[in-house]
C-alpha cells in the first residue's frame, strides 16, 4: 500500500509539475499577445494622431481653397458685368460714330448736288 500511495503520489506530482507547466506556457503565450496587442494599438493611436492631423491640415487647405474660390468667383462676377457694361458702351459708341457718318456722307452728298447746280 505504501508502494502504491507513493507510486500515486509521484503519478500526482508529475501531472501536477505538467499541468504547471502547460499554465506557464499559457500565461508566457497570454503575455506575449498582451504585448503584442499594447505595441499595436500605441502604433494605431500614433497612426490615429498623425491622421487626425494631416486631416486638420486638409481642412484648413480646403478652406483657404474655398475662401479663393469664392472671390475668384466674385471677380468673375464682377469683370463680367465691367465686360459687358464696356461692351454695351461700345455699341452705342460705334452707333453714334455710324450715325455721324451717315450724317458726313449725306451733307457731303449734298454739297455736292448744290455744286452741281450752281455750274
Amino acid at each position: 500500500m505504501t508502494f502504491q500511495l507513493k507510486d500515486t503520489t509521484d503519478n500526482l506530482q508529475s501531472r501536477l509539475e505538467s499541468t504547471e507547466a502547460k499554465l506557464r506556457a499559457v500565461e508566457h503565450d497570454h503575455s506575449m499577445d498582451l504585448e503584442t496587442a499594447l505595441i499595436k494599438l500605441e502604433e494605431e493611436q500614433q497612426r490615429s494622431a498623425s491622421l487626425a492631423h494631416v486631416n486638420s491640415m486638409l481642412r484648413e487647405q480646403l478652406d483657404q481653397a474655398t475662401s479663393a474660390n469664392q472671390s475668384l468667383t466674385a471677380d468673375i462676377h464682377r469683370l463680367t458685368a465691367d465686360w459687358q457694361r464696356a461692351r454695351e458702351e461700345l455699341e452705342a459708341k460705334e452707333g453714334e460714330w455710324r450715325e455721324e457718318v451717315r450724317w458726313r456722307d449725306n451733307g457731303a452728298k449734298s454739297q455736292g448736288m448744290l455744286r452741281e447746280l450752281q455750274y
